[in-house]
């Protein structure tokens, strides 16, 4: 709440998925941070809500600015079954998702090949189509939060692993997952 961007229409998203958790908060980082920069918790903290950061604080929900991250990663260490969290900055927005360690296949029916080729995007890209072989690329798109074009690019990168097949026409085809 404290680094939404209010302005946005979209809403904050929690997604939850056999192995994975999903979040997404319209309004992307601020500044010039970068994820890599959170991953390495080389930043200064800024607070896009100043108002409303300082009543979290003074209500006792948020302890200090900035610590948040860092937080999360402590916490998600302590549960041996959790990766560390992978955080994605969007066209309208930033996701973070944490994966659980010991399932690594988006699906019992896609084999063990899908969790060393699809991570990240890609696999949540794969579980849709799993889920609905006949999604279109702009489902994909407002699913993902993606723009159509990197659904494109997500798509590619899963045809090239061989992942995924498109069979017939663009319009009436569907997506065949590859075993």
């Amino acid at each position: 709440m404290i680094y939404r961007n209010y302005r946005s229409p979209i809403d904050i998203q929690i997604k939850l998925f056999d192995n994975y958790v999903s979040f997404f908060n319209p309004g992307k980082l601020m500044g010039d941070l970068t994820t890599q920069d959170l991953e390495k918790d080389n930043y200064r903290a800024y607070a896009r809500n100043k108002l409303i950061a300082e009543a979290f604080y003074l209500t006792g929900d948020i302890e200090k600015y900035g610590s948040g991250f860092l937080r999360i990663r402590q916490e998600i260490s302590t549960y041996p079954t959790m990766k560390q969290p992978v955080f994605e900055n969007f066209q309208h927005g930033f996701r973070v998702i944490a994966y659980a360690h010991n399932i690594e296949t988006v699906g019992e029916t896609v084999g063990e090949t899908v969790g060393e080729t699809a991570k990240g995007t890609s696999a949540l890209v794969l579980s849709y189509i799993k889920d609905n072989p006949h999604i279109r690329r702009d489902e994909l798109a407002e699913k993902t939060q993606l723009s159509v074009r990197g659904v494109e690019y997500q798509l590619a990168k899963l045809r090239q692993a061989k992942l995924i097949e498109r069979i017939g026409s663009t319009k009436s085809g569907y997506w065949k997952i590859i075993e």
